[in-house]
């Protein structure tokens, strides 16, 4: 605060710092110099011998050069420091001036307006307290309200206790909401599941009808394929006119062409096999897939008639992958080269008694 008081005086200061500085930086530069030229001069007469007139000339020449490059200073030979201040008390005292102008300015203004503030503050208050009663006419008034406020603490105690019983009352309806919502969640998937059951019942009543019809067309559908190869495989044409397949038990009925019953007793062993043969056909081609056929020796018990039924019309036609395991007995060379349209492989399985295994080879009993 002081130094704002005294701008000029300041300045001069500064001024004076700042002569100074300049001054002791041109004292250190002439020493340095006065230094470096008597160093020359005397590695200069050391190291040459030289003439008196031209040693004097030479360091007539030094001093003037040396003289020439000597700080000089405007204040007068007869200059000399008042502060001589070290650099860093030099620092300081800038800082400090350079700063005084600004902030503490500032500083003091708003010192001075909190005191200015605090100031009339502390009016008021002495004004205040010249104004409160005497103390006989406020404590009636002080004893009354310590009373009101021991009132209050006991009520607020209690609304608390009731706040806390809102609460529970509060988690209880919550508990009891949260029990009403599941079971209405159960009530709701009872009731689903009664629907879904309903629908099951009236679904398990369709697929039953479903399957019953279902089934009693594939049975017709059936009845008709098996008779139908049953008379293209059979040597009698018309032998059977029906096929009857009970839709409950599967039991089969065959009837002739006077629609009489014909016992299976009557069959020969061939018809036996042409019907079984007949039977495995007509569910081929009721049941809509591709399936493989595999047959072991089916011509063994059968006569020529039969063999090329089974040759011409079933073998060839009986599935899209017919594997048929015969005897060079049962296709000899005729049938085998009837059949021969319709092979794609044979095989020959013939077993070593050496090595006890059985090879194939991929031909027919003869070489072809």
């Amino acid at each position: 605060m002081p130094f704002i008081l005294c701008p000029s005086v300041n300045g001069e200061l500064l001024s004076l710092i700042k002569e100074e500085e300049t001054f002791e930086k041109g004292q250190l530069v002439n020493t340095q110099l006065d230094k470096v030229k008597l160093s020359i001069s005397e590695n200069l007469s050391n190291k040459f011998s030289l003439d008196s007139t031209i040693g004097s000339e030479f360091s007539q020449l030094i001093n003037e050069c040396f003289e020439s490059q000597k700080f000089t200073t405007k204040l007068g030979d007869d200059f000399t420091p008042k502060l001589s201040l070290s650099r860093n008390d030099q620092n300081i005292i800038q800082s400090q001036l350079s700063n005084a102008s600004t902030n503490t300015l500032t500083r003091i203004k708003n010192a001075s307006d909190h005191l200015e503030a605090l100031y009339r503050g502390l009016q008021k208050a002495r004004k205040n307290l010249n104004r409160a009663p005497d103390e006989d006419v406020v404590k009636p008034l002080f004893n009354e309200i310590m009373e009101l406020n021991q009132d209050l603490g006991k009520y607020e105690k209690e609304m608390e206790g009731y706040e806390d019983n809102l609460k529970s009352l509060i988690f209880q309806i919550s508990e009891v909401e949260r029990e009403l919502m599941k079971l209405e969640l159960v009530d709701q998937k009872n009731l689903e599941l009664a629907t879904k059951m309903a629908y099951v019942q009236r679904t398990r009543k369709a697929l039953k009808e479903y399957h019953k019809n279902i089934t009693h067309d594939k049975i017709m559908e059936l009845r008709q394929n098996v008779a139908e190869c049953f008379n293209l495989l059979a040597r009698k044409d018309d032998f059977v006119k029906s096929v009857d397949i009970d839709e409950d038990t599967f039991q089969v009925t065959i009837y002739n062409s006077d629609e009489q019953t014909i016992s299976k007793e009557e069959l020969s062993s061939g018809e036996k096999q042409i019907l079984s043969i007949s039977m495995l056909w007509g569910l081929a081609k009721s049941s809509g897939r591709p399936l493989p056929v595999i047959i072991d020796t089916p011509l063994g018990r059968l006569d020529s008639d039969h063999r090329m039924k089974l040759i011409d019309k079933y073998f060839p036609n009986a599935s899209h992958q017919v594997i048929m395991l015969s005897t060079d007995t049962e296709v000899d060379n005729s049938l085998y080269k009837r059949l021969n349209p319709s092979i794609s492989h044979c095989y020959h399985l013939s077993y070593d008694k050496r090595t006890r295994k059985t090879n194939a080879e991929e031909q027919y009993f003869w070489k072809e």
